[in-house]
């Protein structure tokens, strides 16, 4: 009777074929490539369990000042009213709701707009610019500043991620708010 002896590298690469084939059927793929290296790897950016978002086209000017979903409230608030030439700001609030928290690893992203007459020294917001950050809430306060009177609307359409224990869902809103400006 032979006996079979692998070496230690001949059972990395069988180790390492099977996690390969197992990882690709598990992604829903039914056709496995037979080289590793040419598979493409998950995105690190994308939390486990995340279904596709669609892509929206710019932030809606004339959006709602909240959305709200099962997981979330977004809300845009601000000022009674503001001053023609003064740097002020608005806010934008993301709060979870019951079990649902804001995934930390994921980034999260607002793209801001403004009519004419409204100067955003930002027009794209992340993570670092935000002036709370957690699993219970985010803030961000926006800058901004206006050249004339009357009701100038600003968007912000904001990509995040809410999680429970067992699911992620990522999520993308826009809201909007008239600044009164005097």
């Amino acid at each position: 009777m032979q006996r079979l002896v692998a070496s230690p590298a001949r059972l990395a690469l069988v180790v390492l074929s099977l996690l390969s084939l197992s990882s690709l059927w598990a992604c829903g793929s039914s056709e496995p490539t037979s080289d590793p290296s040419t598979a493409t790897p998950p995105s690190p950016q994308t939390p486990p369990l995340a279904p596709e978002v669609a892509p929206e086209a710019a932030p809606d000017l004339h959006a709602a000042s909240q959305a709200q979903g099962a997981s979330y409230a977004l809300d845009a608030s601000g000022d009674a009213h503001y001053a023609v030439g003064e740097l002020s700001q608005f806010g934008i609030a993301l709060s979870p709701r019951g079990e649902w928290h804001v995934n930390q690893e994921y980034p999260i992203h607002v793209e801001l707009v403004a009519e004419d007459g409204v100067s955003l020294p930002k027009s794209e917001l992340e993570r670092a610019d935000a002036a709370e950050f957690g699993e219970r809430g985010v803030r961000f306060d926006v800058p901004f500043s206006a050249a004339a009177a009357g009701d100038h609307r600003v968007a912000a359409k904001v990509s995040f991620a809410m999680c429970t224990a067992e699911n992620c869902m990522l999520q993308e809103q826009t809201v909007a708010l008239a600044l009164p400006i005097q």
